[in-house]
């Protein structure tokens, strides 16, 4: 709740400081710039419009961008000027070029296997059809032989997980939000052990 609040006053704070800063500029150009003033209203508008973009582009997480979108397209020169200040220094930071550039550098192992596709397209027209957005526009490769067990409730698919674990003999990859100590992850921390005591690659990967 504290740090609801606390961004929700950075957010306030943020805004009122563009609107008097958008308040002073606009009176100082209809003062001294009135002659120009359509024109330069016009490229900063479009400023704005490039700037937005931008961030649509580079946004990782666009809903949290959104407020950078919304400052700089109702107040272009205020708007601008704290993003540059502010908001641009993330999108050039070294941790988001180091994303960037891995996210760019895994695209040439997401190749698409066209007899894959073509197969898909054969066997149903509305199907084929998801597939494809999945792989042309989103990025992803559809693959053949894979498929996956579901279960409505974890404790379900627990006891299943825990014999799939014990049979793997090359490597075991996990990913989690969550970890916290208790019978089911000390049920599966007992076999991963076990396995990298066998020699098998035992990686996890959660949410710190």
């Amino acid at each position: 709740m504290k740090q609801f609040i606390r961004n929700s006053l950075v957010r306030i704070l943020v805004i009122l400081l563009g609107v008097s800063v958008q308040v002073m500029v606009q009176i100082f150009i209809m003062t001294w710039l009135k002659d120009q003033i359509v024109w330069i209203d016009t490229l900063i508008h479009f400023l704005g419009i490039l700037i937005t973009l931008y961030i649509i582009k580079n946004s990782r997480h666009l809903s949290s961008d959104m407020l950078w979108i919304l400052l700089i397209n109702f107040f272009p020169i205020p708007g601008t000027i704290i993003y540059l200040f502010l908001g641009a220094d993330m999108l050039i930071s070294r941790t988001f070029r180091s994303i960037r550039e891995s996210t760019e550098d895994s695209q040439r192992y997401y190749i698409q296997d066209e007899r894959v596709m073509e197969a898909i397209r054969e066997k149903s027209v509305k199907y084929g059809g998801q597939v494809e957005y999945i792989s042309r526009h989103v990025g992803y490769p559809v693959y053949k032989n894979t498929g996956f067990d579901y279960y409505p409730l974890g404790e379900d698919g627990f006891p299943v997980m825990l014999e799939e674990l014990k049979k793997a003999e090359k490597f075991i990859f996990l990913e989690y939000f969550i970890i916290e100590r208790g019978y089911m992850w000390n049920s599966i921390l007992e076999i991963l052990e076990e396995k990298a005591r066998e020699g098998v690659e035992v990686r996890v990967m959660y949410d710190d």
